[in-house]
């Protein structure tokens, strides 16, 4: 009886070739997969952070009687003042809450930045390495490219500045009463000053849109799928196309106060 040839051992080279191959094939598939199914943790996670932040609004003005005031950077004090930073800390416990986890202008600075009780929903910081105040004049939005006069504040686009196309310049607003003249579409739909969607407007309507946040942009290929997230007094959070908002355009004042309206 002849004797039983010994089992072949390990791989041939081509074997080898081919499974590093299907790996290869395997991992450039799931890779974006993965990515994305990261970038949409990051989404829920802000959503989740907005509607806190909505919660807590509601039990600030439920305590003082108006919502806070407009932020900035306080220089002195170095730690920001006012919008979302007010929250911190009888509020908002946790600082993680302020900062959106797709906020990259603040990398190597987080934690000086919670020092500063920075928030990614009270505006666009220029350059945190060298500055934290505000955008500086003449400086452009992250959401546009638009050239814009003065420090922009991006906590809630027309909802909590006083910048936008029907706003009034009255500092000691939520204090006293409006005094320039009645929009034309509150008018047009028999509303007053109480109903505009506004968080200088102590009495604004629940669907006032707090802030919407632009940190998740870079994630879309195209400009058209560029998504943010937004949530509104009332806490709803979600994600709304880039598209379907208006900005600050002159050459279009009525897409802009329709944003600010959010009929929809």
């Amino acid at each position: 009886m002849k004797p039983l040839r010994n089992a072949r051992k390990g791989f041939t080279l081509v074997e080898l070739l081919v499974v590093i191959g299907i790996i290869a094939i395997l991992m450039a598939i799931l890779f974006p997969v993965f990515a994305t199914v990261r970038e949409k943790a990051r989404q829920a996670k802000c959503q989740a952070n907005l509607h806190q932040i909505a919660v807590a609004l509601k039990e600030f003005r439920s305590d003082h009687g108006h919502y806070p005031p407009a932020p900035y950077y306080d220089s002195v004090n170095k730690k920001y003042v006012g919008g979302v930073s007010d929250l911190y800390p009888d509020y908002i416990k946790e600082k993680d809450i302020l900062i959106c986890p797709d906020d990259h202008q603040i990398d190597g600075l987080e934690k000086e930045a919670k020092e500063r009780v920075y928030s990614s929903y009270n505006g666009w910081v220029a350059d945190p390495s060298t500055s934290w105040d505000f955008e500086a004049v003449d400086a452009t939005r992250p959401d546009t490219d638009a050239t814009v006069n003065g420090p922009k504040r991006t906590y809630n686009y027309y909802a909590f500045s006083e910048e936008g196309w029907d706003a009034f310049n009255d500092t000691d607003w939520p204090y006293v009463k409006p005094t320039l003249t009645l929009p034309t579409w509150l008018r047009n739909e028999k509303l007053r000053w109480r109903h505009y969607p506004a968080l200088w407007n102590k009495s604004a309507p629940d669907n006032t849109i707090i802030c919407h946040c632009c940190h998740h942009r870079s994630h879309f290929k195209k400009d058209t799928d560029k998504m943010d997230a937004i949530v509104t007094i009332g806490g709803s959070a979600k994600m709304v196309n880039v598209s379907q908002m208006s900005h600050h355009d002159t050459s279009d004042a009525a897409d802009v106060s329709q944003w600010v309206k959010q009929s929809d």
